[in-house]
């Protein structure tokens, strides 16, 4: 009995994992001036006060891409959060300034903020002009949102940050909250169980 339960648990923690997703803005219409506030592939883009379009073209062999055109704001960026409120972990990104861009560093903050209010942050100074792909390390999980930040005055007229294919791991809360119910319930069985046996 006690290896059924075992098994039974196993098969509701493997339901409680989820596979990564990798936001590449396929599912919006190219080219598009976004509007500020957007949703794409279950995430919510927050992009304050920058000019901000999805496009398609020679930066990207993938299709479609995020960028905005400074100098729009300062700093230079925008907020993801998942639509649905559900945690998040991040795994990696792709960045680049477009093949017009001057061969210059312009520093790239990101920021993750937990539930708890607290945060993780990360600086990469070295900003290429085509696509790299960025892989954060450990840390960066259980989180409510996620900023990405550049600072404008680094920048010319002809920098345009270009994101693309943001890799994130959705944390399935109900799944999660099912699983420590049916544990606790399993264990309380097994318990009695026991009991009423050597009774």
């Amino acid at each position: 009995m006690r290896t059924i339960i075992i098994a039974v648990l196993s098969l509701y923690s493997l339901s409680a994992v989820a596979a990564p997703v990798t936001i590449d803005f396929e599912d919006l219409a190219a080219p598009m001036e976004a509007p500020t506030v957007f949703v794409s592939q279950g995430f919510s883009f927050d992009i304050g006060i920058s000019f901000v379009f999805i496009n398609d073209g020679p930066q990207t062999d993938t299709g479609n891409f995020l960028g905005l055109l400074p100098p729009s704001s300062n700093p230079l960026g925008f907020t993801m959060e998942n639509a649905n409120g559900d945690l998040f972990s991040l795994e990696s990104f792709d960045i680049g300034f477009g093949a017009a861009a001057g061969l210059f560093d312009r520093p790239l903050m990101v920021t993750g903020t937990f539930a708890d209010m607290s945060q993780i942050s990360a600086t990469y100074d070295s900003i290429g002009v085509y696509l790299e792909t960025v892989y954060l390390g450990p840390g960066w999980d259980n989180l409510v949102s996620v900023e990405f930040s550049i600072d404008s005055r680094t920048m010319n007229a002809l920098d345009v940050p270009i994101y693309d294919n943001i890799v994130v791991n959705v944390v399935p809360i109900p799944a999660a909250v099912w699983l420590f119910a049916s544990a606790l319930a399993g264990l309380g069985w097994f318990r009695r169980n026991r009991v009423t046996r050597s009774i």
